[in-house]
């Protein structure tokens, strides 16, 4: 087998979009409500609610 490095097709699919499942990003979650908070600030984030998605995921929403 030959390698595939100098082929035109690897120059052809850098232009290409990369392939997935076209879904929009989710949001971040995290571990714990301080995480939370801390990422709030550093993101200066000033109105925002902490939601959790379940035990052990918290979410920051901005109001």
């Amino acid at each position: 087998m030959g390698s595939t490095l100098y082929t035109k097709r690897q120059y052809h699919r850098k232009k290409k979009p990369r392939p997935g499942r076209g879904r929009e990003k989710r949001p971040k979650t995290f571990a714990t409500e301080a995480k939370a908070k801390a990422y709030a600030a550093a993101q200066k984030i000033e109105k925002y609610e902490i939601t959790m998605l379940h035990e052990g995921k918290f979410r920051v929403d901005p109001l």
